[in-house]
């Protein structure tokens, strides 16, 4: 979306024609306006650079929080935990084909496929729980890279443009000059020289809202990345658990087909 102005009316006048004869009234009235103009566009920029310092700071806590998450350690324990159930499975394949061999064996492949396709299945989960904690930990540390790199705009460290700042202060000076002047000695009647202060500031200004749009542009995509990865997270602390209770509920599975088995 674009951003729209609203310049005063005086002040487009006197942008339009720099050299009309001005009645002191008339003149002074465009002075006043371009000064309140100015004084406007500079608070706006200063509220803009709050708000950009509101918001990064905002961003940066929502990044820490998610730091502090680590899917690591449980990740391990998930494993160990596989590892045992794949070291059981093999053990009690061991038994099973001893037994196979026995004159008064029992034997099902049914059991046997059923076995192999719960490992199967369970390795293949936490291969995707592995490559989904990996794409959340390199956002993450994207991310973290990115801020910091932003810490040091000059947006965060200075609210207040002292260029902006300058054309306010000027503005008013050549207002209280005017002031004080006798219109009937008064050489210039025109709305020449705060035509001057307020273009130059427009063109501070412009620049200035471009350096503040990307700098929104860009902490708005962090807190887009930071909500996905946020819903990432919940996504796999869930995947987490039901991995480990399907490891158990397997476990728990083949033990009661072996008991069934010998029954």
């Amino acid at each position: 979306k674009s951003v729209k102005f609203q310049i005063p009316q005086l002040v487009q006048y006197f942008l339009r024609d720099t050299k009309k004869k001005l009645q002191d009234y008339h003149q002074k009235l465009m002075y006043i306006h371009g000064y309140h103009f100015i004084a406007q566009e500079q608070k706006t920029h200063h509220l803009f650079c709050v708000g950009i310092r509101t918001l990064f700071a905002y961003v940066s806590n929502a990044c820490e929080e998610l730091s502090n998450v680590s899917h690591s350690e449980n990740f391990r324990r998930l494993k160990s935990k596989l590892d045992f159930f794949d070291s059981s499975l093999k053990h009690d394949l061991a038994r099973y084909e001893d037994q196979a061999r026995k004159k008064d064996r029992i034997t099902s492949v049914k059991m046997i496929e059923s076995w192999n396709i719960a490992k199967t299945d369970l390795v293949s989960a936490l291969d995707t729980l592995h490559s989904r904690i990996s794409i959340v930990d390199e956002s993450i540390s994207a991310t973290t890279t990115t801020l910091q790199k932003f810490k040091t705009s000059g947006l965060l460290h200075h609210t207040e443009d002292s260029a902006l700042k300058e054309f306010e202060n000027k503005a008013l000076r050549l207002y209280d000059t005017l002031r004080r002047e006798r219109p009937a000695t008064r050489v210039d009647t025109t709305p020449r020289e705060i035509a001057q202060v307020v273009v130059r500031m427009l063109r501070r200004r412009d620049h200035l809202l471009n350096s503040c749009c990307g700098a929104l542009s860009t902490l708005r995509q962090l807190l887009c990345d930071l909500i996905d990865i946020k819903a990432a997270t919940a996504v796999i602390s869930t995947s987490l658990q039901k991995t480990d209770l399907r490891i158990e509920k397997a476990q728990l599975r083949r033990q009661s087909d072996i008991w069934t088995l010998l029954a």
